[in-house]
């Protein structure tokens, strides 16, 4: 408990194909190519993960629901938290609204001032 998981280069639970086609592109270094932005390759599954940290913004929501979906597999919940900067509040807005659309909760930004 209380680990953080910065990165990995392992295959997930998800279909055998997937899973081999992973591990394969991770041997040969193109996972980086195929998903620098996300720092961890699709299909990877982390047991027990019930919290994501968001130090940047994910630039779509396709790459937000990607990486915020690691606290939610198998029907358990999770929370996810997204540091923003003030030029980023436009598109937390959006990304939000989308995912209160999908049924997801979707607590008020919270002032932080350093």
């Amino acid at each position: 408990q209380g680990e953080i998981i910065e990165q990995a280069k392992e295959a997930g639970k998800g279909k055998p194909s997937k899973a081999k086609k992973a591990m394969k592109q991770a041997a040969r270094g193109l996972q980086a190519a195929k998903d620098g932005e996300y720092g961890v390759m699709r299909g990877v599954d982390f047991k027990l993960v019930d919290a994501v940290v968001n130090f940047e913004l994910p630039r779509t929501l396709r790459a937000y629901t990607h990486r915020v979906g690691r606290t939610a597999r198998a029907g358990q919940n999770g929370t996810a938290l997204s540091l923003v900067s003030p030029e980023e509040v436009g598109r937390l807005e959006g990304l939000a609204g989308k995912q209160a659309e999908r049924g997801m909760q979707v607590s008020e930004p919270l002032p932080f001032n350093l």
